[in-house]
């Protein structure tokens, strides 16, 4: 072998070692990434879960196993966040409250801030099942329900019940103990929004009709009652139907002007309506200034989305003159039978 060839191998030798080092460095290099990223994954997963756990009072170092608990034990159970998600002993109840009513009264907000007490388990969307799908049953209606434990009060809205003639008496065939909440808020007012959510939602260009053109009957110059948003604001027609089926005791109102102002106020009452703990505190909120309402403080906070609160079209004044002087006597009506007024209205 000549000594050039003998050069040129152990070349070759060095450089393939050269490689097979950098090699070795470079998966060594992609095992620590891999290993370093794995355990700040995990380190993050377990810090959301536990400041999770956290912000619903739920304490770690007590609480057992949810195998472990009695049946009994159901106080020291976390809440359930997960609507589909099961745990040992819990079941999907028909509500034992309903809120019915009023479109753009507040609804959304209500039951969101509800669904912040641990024994309360809310439906997760508007189940429509007295108004639009009562045929499918009892049993269609209940796994619309969430999971819950038997501490927990299960709570469905459906805004379109109050107005729906028919509705109360569904409603009491399927428990006449029920409790009902209607939230309801200046009648003017909830017609302007009224009209806004299908203007911004269904068509919002030129061509569709001024809330004036609708609200206001061209022949008369009165108010048009046909109007459906204006209908749907004749709370004292709609109440007189569901007191007809439910005692007033059964009722609890809540003032939606004044909710939108300080939620806590109203959501205290609510609570003993519902013979609940006071569990929520106004801590439990913020204002935001950019959305204009209240928002869910906790780790992540959670606000209503952007469709809410949405800016009304502007309604001239002599339109707002004539809606007020048209809801009067129906408010001084609606006012007799709930026994209590509001101001401003």
């Amino acid at each position: 072998m000549s000594c050039k060839t003998t050069a040129t191998n152990i070349f070759v030798l060095m450089t393939n070692q050269f490689y097979i080092n950098q090699y070795k460095k470079l998966t060594l290099i992609i095992f620590t990434i891999c290993a370093v990223g794995l355990i700040i994954f995990t380190c993050a997963q377990t810090f959301f879960a536990n400041s999770y756990l956290f912000n619903f009072r739920t304490e770690l170092k007590t609480l057992p196993k949810l195998e472990e608990i009695k049946h009994e034990d159901y106080s020291i159970r976390p809440k359930i966040r997960h609507r589909f998600h099961r745990y040992p002993h819990t079941s999907r109840y028909l509500p034992q409250c309903i809120i019915i009513g009023v479109r753009k009264g507040g609804t959304g907000a209500l039951i969101h801030f509800l669904d912040i007490h641990p024994n309360i388990a809310i439906a997760s969307t508007e189940v429509h099942f007295f108004d639009n799908n009562y045929k499918r049953g009892l049993n269609w209606y209940r796994k619309r329900m969430p999971y819950s434990f038997p501490n927990q009060i299960t709570i469905e809205k459906t805004p379109a019940y109050f107005v729906k003639k028919h509705v109360p008496e569904s409603v009491k065939k399927m428990n006449q103990s029920i409790k009902l909440l209607l939230i309801v808020r200046e009648p003017v007012e909830r017609t302007i929004s009224d009209y806004t959510q299908i203007w911004g939602k269904l068509v919002r260009n030129s061509s569709y009709p001024t809330f004036e053109e609708l609200a206001i009957d061209p022949a008369t110059k009165m108010v048009n009652p046909s109007f459906a948003a204006t209908e749907r604001s004749l709370y004292d027609k709609h109440m007189a139907n569901w007191l007809k089926y439910f005692n007033l005791s059964q009722i609890h109102i809540v003032d939606g002007d004044n909710f939108r102002r300080n939620p806590f106020q109203e959501i205290v009452e609510i609570e003993k309506f519902l013979h609940l703990e006071h569990k929520i505190s106004e801590k439990d909120y913020y204002f935001d200034p950019d959305k204009k309402f209240y928002c869910i403080k906790g780790f992540i906070n959670r606000c209503l989305p952007d469709s809410k609160g949405r800016q009304h079209v502007k309604v001239q004044d002599y339109v707002k003159t004539k809606l007020r002087k048209f809801f009067r006597p129906h408010n001084e009506m609606f006012f007799k039978m709930i026994s209590r007024r509001f101001e401003n209205w």
